[in-house]
């Protein structure tokens, strides 16, 4: 074989696993990024070294090599070929993969793309072509002007939940199931639950007392899982002994809750599901005629609609129960963080009068959730529209930059900082949108306030905090992920004299 010729084969065997390698295994990207985008990364490397040592000593097998690199080259490329077939104006920005790669280890990409491009520029994330949207007013007019031509981007795991997940329904279906569904989980939830929450904090930072400087992110996801039990389908925890039934789905739950949402369940996974729908099933005919029922929303449902819950609602509250503990538990993180840093805003709540003190927890909540959690919705384009002379194509994805929309509105002071803001209006829909908008928002808010203010009112009267390590801050290796503080960060709780 000529040198030409193994030069070339070699050139398209490692041309794209080096590129992939170059971005992913930079320190930077490294320290911010979760998941297995390293360990991809270092295969690409390890890919790379094979390619030069079988162009010394085995040229003719890159002939086979060469199948698979441009295979991933070509992948990389998809985001740029749905950009040559767009007609229209196209927003400005880039297609390129590894741009979009490399957005993932860097928090303020978005922010910096808006500052240069403008409120509306193109990227390529994994290769699917997407238009990001700065302000929720733009997204507002979108939504108004063009919704029909939007649709739901589910994720992989719904299309394991018969009729699909909730907030990915179509709108027949969602006809059928959003509003019951909305109505069930709408509520402030009964004081003897919000004791049993409190009491799952309290025993955690007790514990947090006893342990000294700690990583408290296991504790936080128990406590988080636990709570969700109740709340939704008052199974018993907290202050009450935990029954067999709850044993039972606690553990199956903890096992089920390892799979990630982007892919679809696999067989056994499947089962696993099965079983906690079951279990859930069982649990509701248990709570009908008793006090609980019209208290939870699973007890709540058979009131609503005499034919539900049916399987598809049980498989959603699996579901929304396995995604709201890994939210719950991350946003609990940043309360943390929050309430270690900003000995102003925490003095001004313990010293409020007692009636005064609610408000500003929630208030402290909302700040939270402004600032450090809400990130992002997502649309996909199903039919090509223009708007505001920018082309949006049929089959690329909309980002709607939430937490950047928070960052830079114009209805609040000081946006980037954290205050303990009471005006009326400083949390209207208009520039705060924590849990999405329109008829696929989140329905937990109600449950997701029940918990996050237990441990603010605990931290309020009961105990000292102190966080560590912190940074950098952290995100799975998906551009759908939630930025939370790092693995890494330690806990120091006291008691308060």
């Amino acid at each position: 074989m000529s040198l030409e010729l193994r030069l070339l084969l070699a050139l398209m065997a490692a041309a794209a696993p080096a590129t992939l390698a170059a971005t992913v295994l930079r320190g930077a990207y490294r320290q911010a990024v979760l998941g297995p985008l390293a360990r991809l990364g270092l295969a690409a490397a390890g890919w790379c070294v094979v390619t030069v040592l079988v162009a010394v000593w085995a040229p003719t097998v890159l002939i086979v090599m060469a199948a698979p690199g441009l295979a991933l080259g070509l992948f990389m490329l998809r985001g740029r070929m749905a950009g040559w077939r767009v007609r229209g104006p196209m927003a400005p920005g880039t297609l390129s993969f590894t741009a979009g790669v490399r957005a993932l280890g860097d928090r303020h990409y978005y922010l910096s793309q808006f500052a240069q491009h403008g409120p509306v520029f193109r990227m390529s994330q994994f290769g699917a072509p997407t238009l990001c949207v700065l302000g929720l007013d733009r997204r507002q007019q979108l939504m108004r002007d063009h919704g029909s031509k939007l649709g739901p981007t589910p994720l992989p795991f719904a299309t394991s939940v018969l009729r699909g997940f909730l907030r990915y329904m179509d709108e027949p279906t969602h006809n059928r199931y959003g509003t019951v569904m909305r109505r069930a989980m709408i509520g402030e939830s009964p004081a003897l639950l919000q004791g049993d929450v409190r009491e799952l904090f309290r025993r955690m930072l007790h514990t947090q007392v006893t342990q000294g400087s700690s990583v408290p992110t296991e504790a936080l996801t128990r406590v988080t899982r636990h709570a969700l039990d109740a709340l939704l389908f008052g199974l018993p925890t907290g202050s009450l002994a935990p029954d067999a039934n709850t044993q039972h789905y606690s553990k199956t739950a903890t096992a089920f809750y390892g799979v990630g949402t982007g892919k679809r369940l696999g067989a056994q996974e499947e089962a696993m599901l099965d079983t906690l729908v079951e279990q859930l099933a069982r649990q509701e005919a248990r709570l009908q005629g008793t006090e609980l029922a019209p208290l939870v929303p699973l007890g709540r449902l058979r009131a609503l609609d005499a034919s539900l819950p049916d399987l598809t609602c049980l498989q959603n509250f699996v579901f929304m129960h396995r995604i709201a503990t890994n939210n719950v538990s991350s946003l609990l993180a940043w309360l943390l963080v929050y309430w270690a840093s900003q000995p102003g805003e925490v003095q001004r709540i313990r010293t409020a009068p007692p009636e005064e003190r609610p408000l500003l927890q929630q208030r402290f909540l909302a700040e939270t959730l402004r600032l450090s959690q809400s990130e992002y919705t997502y649309r996909s384009i199903r039919e090509t529209f223009e708007d505001q002379g920018v082309t949006y194509p049929a089959g690329w994805l909309v980002r709607f930059c939430v937490w950047e929309s928070h960052r830079t509105t114009t209805a609040l002071d000081a946006p980037t900082t954290f205050l303990l803001r009471t005006g009326v209006t400083d949390y209207e829909k208009a520039h705060f949108a924590p849990f999405g908008t329109g008829r696929h928002a989140c329905t937990g808010a109600d449950l997701n306030e029940t918990i996050c203010l237990a441990l603010l009112e605990l931290l309020t009267t009961e105990f000292e905090i102190a966080v560590d390590k912190v940074e950098p801050v952290q995100r799975a290796g998906r551009h759908w992920g939630h930025w939370q503080p790092n693995r890494a960060m330690t806990l120091t709780v006291r008691a308060r004299s």
